[in-house]
């Protein structure tokens, strides 16, 4: 479930509790991301730090919204995803489009240096 939405410019950090094991939950995930696309947010970072297993349907949720992300000129991160989550990510070969984040504050020296 999202336990809160904050904000680490340009990015809007949506953070999850560890229950994104069911379709509902996960159905909830996408519906507050297209509610924060539409209303007008370009950059999402995902922050995984409590979430310890990830739904199959969350992987196509993250890849469609990386996408439509993208076409707009926005980006899509992963904040501290657990060991379990980085192998899926790099299996499935998600790595090469969505940047993974040890931690918010890597993202923070990410966004200062750039």
């Amino acid at each position: 479930m999202i336990l809160n939405v904050r904000s680490l410019p340009p990015y809007k950090i949506l953070d999850l509790s560890e229950s994104a094991r069911k379709y509902e939950d996960v159905m909830d995930i996408k519906n507050r991301m297209e509610e924060m696309i539409n209303a007008g947010d370009r950059f999402i970072a995902v922050n995984l730090v409590q979430v310890e297993y990830m739904h199959s349907f969350f992987i196509k949720i993250l890849t469609i919204t990386y996408k439509k992300l993208r076409a707009s000129g926005g980006d899509l991160v992963l904040i501290a995803p657990n060991s379990f989550i980085k192998e899926l990510i790099q299996l499935l070969n998600l790595q090469e489009f969505i940047t993974l984040f040890n931690s918010e504050l890597s993202l923070a020296d990410y966004l200062k240096s750039g």
